[in-house]
Order: C-alpha cells, then sequence, then structure tokens
C-alpha cells in the first residue's frame, strides 16, 4: 500500500537531510505523535537511505521483536508450553502484522509494553537492591519512560500495574518496594 498521510508526515519528519532543529520543528508544527520515533527514523534513514519503503523495514523489525518477547512474558505468566500458543496466536494478529508494514510507531510501543511487562513481573518479587536486582528496576523504569515518551496511553498499563500494587498491598499486606519506588521516578521524568 501507498503510505497514509499520518505515514507521509512522519516520512518528512523524519528527513535526514535536515538538520535536528528542523526535524523538531517540523514535529512542534506539523506531526503530533513521537518524536523519539522519528529520530529513529531519522537515523535509520541516515544509514540506509531516504526511501519511503526502507521505513516500513523498522515497525517490521519491531513487530517480528515482540515475538519472541511476548512468548518470554507468557511462559512468566504461565510456566508451561502455553507460551508457544501465545506466539502462535500473536504472530496471526492482523492488527500487528498491519501495523508492522505501516511507518508507524505501534509496533515499537507494542514491544517495549511487552517488555516492561516482562520486567514488571521480575520487579514484582525483588524486595532490595542488590546490583542483580537493580538491574531489574533500571530495565524496568527506562522501559517505563520511554514507553510513555512513544504514547500517553501507556498510562494505562502503568496505572493498572499501580491497583495490582495497591490490590495486593490491601488484601494480602504485600509490599512491593522497588516498584513503589520506581513510579515517581516515571513520572517525575
Amino acid at each position: 500500500e501507498n503510505y497514509w498521510w499520518d505515514e507521509m508526515l512522519g516520512f518528512w519528519t523524519a528527513d535526514p537531510n535536515v538538520n535536528i532543529n528542523e526535524t523538531i520543528s517540523r514535529h512542534k508544527n506539523h506531526d503530533h505523535t513521537s518524536i523519539l520515533f522519528h529520530l529513529i527514523l531519522k537515523n535509520y534513514y541516515s544509514i540506509v537511505g531516504y526511501n519511503p519503503e526502507f521505513g516500513r523495514y523498522i515497525p517490521f523489525f519491531f513487530g517480528v521483536l515482540s515475538l519472541p518477547f511476548l512468548g518470554i512474558l507468557s511462559k512468566q505468566i504461565k510456566n508451561n508450553n502455553s507460551y508457544i500458543l501465545s506466539i502462535l496466536l500473536i504472530s496471526i494478529n492482523i492488527y500487528l502484522i498491519n501495523y508492522s508494514q505501516e511507518t508507524r510507531v505501534y509496533s515499537l510501543i507494542f514491544l517495549l509494553c511487552i517488555i516492561n511487562l516482562i520486567f514488571y513481573y521480575k520487579i514484582l518479587y525483588l524486595n532490595n537492591f542488590k546490583s542483580k536486582n537493580f538491574k531489574i528496576f533500571i530495565f524496568f523504569t527506562l522501559s517505563s519512560i520511554i514507553s510513555l515518551w512513544l504514547s500517553p496511553f501507556v498510562l494505562i498499563i502503568l496505572f493498572s500495574q499501580m491497583l495490582y500494587c495497591l490490590y495486593t498491598f490491601v488484601l494480602f499486606k504485600i509490599k512491593h518496594y522497588l516498584f513503589i519506588f520506581s513510579v515517581p521516578l516515571i513520572l517525575v521524568i
């Protein structure tokens, strides 16, 4: 398919032939999606060439990369072979396939949200700042911040995570210290 209007706008915004100030200006004045995605595209175009079809490879890469990460998340949630079914179902998901063919940010958001959830499940069971735990804390915080920079709708996931921690605290008196410490940091940044 040809580019949609927002894809054309993103392609124009990410032009590697203009300086960074012009890219930011185009973004501010015309395109209200994530500047981070446009900067990724700008750098990518400067390496492989400024061609609309080349731009489609980036979302495709993020879409394909999300498959094994979803398998990891599924295995983390239910430690059996159901992760294979999860990978199969997501690989035939028409929305992921379509968005992986369009030069839009959605495949990257999907991937980062999966990564966020993987580290969220890990951080729930940690209660101190040992070096391994600190790395998980950093990855969770970074995936949350980058996801929020890409789309404000990721706040739904963050608020759901906060509600779950509140729920487990109220009913079971379980304190998730690392998560609680990360939330203000994420929201401030």
